[in-house]
């Protein structure tokens, strides 16, 4: 979805304070939801989901 590096200066800056999710939507363009996913990753049953529907 986004680089890796976008993805890294999206943690950064929640991490130090510079920004709140909110903000970082506002930003991208997208929903807190998603800023969220960023910041922490996917839900542990998506990613199950994500390999079952792979293989």
């Amino acid at each position: 979805m986004y680089p890796e590096p976008a993805r890294r200066s999206i943690s950064r800056r929640y991490a130090e304070g510079e920004v709140s999710l909110a903000d970082l939507a506002t930003e991208y363009s997208v929903g807190r939801s998603t800023i969220h996913r960023i910041i922490h990753g996917p839900p542990a049953g998506l990613c199950r989901r994500a390999r079952y529907i792979q293989i």
